[in-house]
């Protein structure tokens, strides 16, 4: 089962059913401007008088992020809930909480971001209940839509003996629409023209997702 316990035991209902509502939350009020602030920040590489200093850089990202506002979160807008996130500094591992916009600096940002890809993850996986591979594996274009339908498109290894599992098409609600189109205009803004659906959010690696518990515990 996907939605777990580290112990492997599924989480109680009470508590799916609360991660679930958080998680829409989270897709629909915070995510359109989300996306889009993430995509301006990320593009902000340099001062606007051609300085490259990684101090004056940040200085100005700082400032630039705390008089940004969208459509929906402006400064000072309140959240529904409060967000405590894990900060690696120089004086070693430490935490924020972060209950309203703007969030206080590109990390406490960069970690609402991968809070809004968890949301889609739990979005996608109540919707579907895609086994953990399923769910990883989905290509950045997994939306089919036929007509009045909305389909997944991915593959299933629960009736299938092959590694690759079988290919199938979950119809989905809304919400789950929602999460796929969202999550691929994040994925765009964060590698261009590449397959993958899911962004790892770190510098190593080769880029893949290859598992989608630990994000998704993340919201949990």
């Amino acid at each position: 089962m996907l939605l777990g316990s580290e112990e492997g035991r599924p989480y109680s209902d009470d508590l799916t059913s609360a991660v679930g509502h958080a998680a829409v939350w989270i897709m629909e009020v915070l995510g359109p401007d989300l996306v889009a602030c993430w995509t301006q920040f990320r593009a902000l590489r340099s001062r606007s008088d051609g300085g490259q200093r990684t101090a004056d850089i940040e200085a100005d990202r700082k400032n630039w992020l705390h008089a940004w506002r969208g459509s929906t979160l402006d400064p000072e807008l309140p959240f529904r809930y409060a967000f405590k996130f894990r900060v690696n500094s120089g004086k070693g591992p430490s935490s924020t909480v972060c209950a309203a916009w703007p969030p206080q600096g590109g990390y406490a940002l960069r970690a609402l971001v991968f809070l809004l890809q968890a949301a889609h993850m739990v979005v996608l996986a109540l919707a579907a209940a895609p086994r953990d591979g399923g769910l990883a594996g989905l290509a950045r274009e997994c939306l089919d839509e036929v007509w009045d339908l909305d389909l997944l498109l991915g593959n299933t290894f629960k009736p299938s003996a092959s590694a690759q599992g079988r290919a199938r098409r979950w119809p989905l609600p809304q919400a789950a629409v929602c999460a796929i189109k969202q999550q691929r205009a994040l994925a765009e803004a964060m590698a261009p023209g590449r397959p993958g659906f899911w962004m790892p959010f770190n510098a190593g690696g080769d880029g893949v997702v290859r598992s989608c518990s630990m994000i998704i515990a993340f919201i949990a």
